[in-house]
């Protein structure tokens, strides 16, 4: 197994046993150059974060839960493979940050 996979999987397993316990809440979420493919489901219970950085990744889309993340401020989305956003941009009312670059 190689090193990018490990982080990568890390990070899930991070998520996951977060999302076990009772009134978790994630400000600041970093998942930065772990070659997800995918946002873990997981990820969907911590919709009130306010900064999310998935930068370097390998993500192509994001699912539709994703546009529930409405407290982000900072939005991070750069260095992965994504072609386009989906009408979900426009319910992150607060977002002050978005970096869409090197996609």
């Amino acid at each position: 197994m190689n090193h990018q996979n490990t982080a990568g999987e890390r990070g899930n397993a991070l998520l996951a046993e977060l999302n076990t316990l009772d009134n978790v809440s994630l400000d600041h979420i970093d998942l930065n150059s772990c070659r997800l493919h995918s946002l873990p489901e997981s990820l969907k219970h911590f919709t009130g974060a306010r900064v999310l950085s998935v930068y370097d990744n390998d993500l192509t889309d994001l699912p539709e839960w994703f546009w529930e993340f409405q407290q982000l401020r900072v939005l991070n989305l750069s260095a992965n493979r994504l072609s386009r956003l989906s009408e979900g941009l426009e319910r992150l009312h607060l977002l002050e940050m978005l970096d869409l670059g090197h996609n």
